[in-house]
């Protein structure tokens, strides 16, 4: 299960504020993590990651190799967890940080995309 609180929590706590040590860049913020920090999150967010829609996991995996950002507000079980696009990316760029999920394409190559929304692979 995803939970919109949860995610949003776990951000919080791992931000690294001037001292962080690995960033990522999401669709609309950038993100400074402290890397210890996510490690002691990791077995939760690959929980919630794998919870995402199978187009959203590897094609060895059984899923899609990688989907639109705009689909991340669905769970597995075709439930809304979140409205909110920020807590979509906040779940993706915790995942991006740890290596359980990558960016199909680098930013600028986006706009080619439909809506020119990102298309996200999970990687557990």
């Amino acid at each position: 299960m995803i939970d919109a609180q949860r995610v949003e929590e776990i951000l919080i706590d791992c931000l690294g504020g001037e001292n962080y040590d690995i960033a990522v860049e999401g669709v609309i913020n950038t993100y400074g993590f402290n890397g210890e920090k996510l490690e002691e999150h990791t077995e939760e967010v690959r929980k919630m990651l794998w919870n995402l829609p199978k187009p959203f996991l590897p094609i060895a995996a059984g899923g899609g190799g990688g989907w639109s950002f705009l689909n991340a507000c669905q769970d597995a079980n075709d439930e809304q967890w979140t409205g909110l696009h920020q807590r979509m990316e906040q779940l993706l760029c915790l995942g991006i940080a740890m290596g359980l999920a990558e960016w199909v394409l680098p930013k600028d190559m986006w706009p080619a995309l439909p809506g020119g929304m990102p298309y996200v692979v999970v990687k557990v």
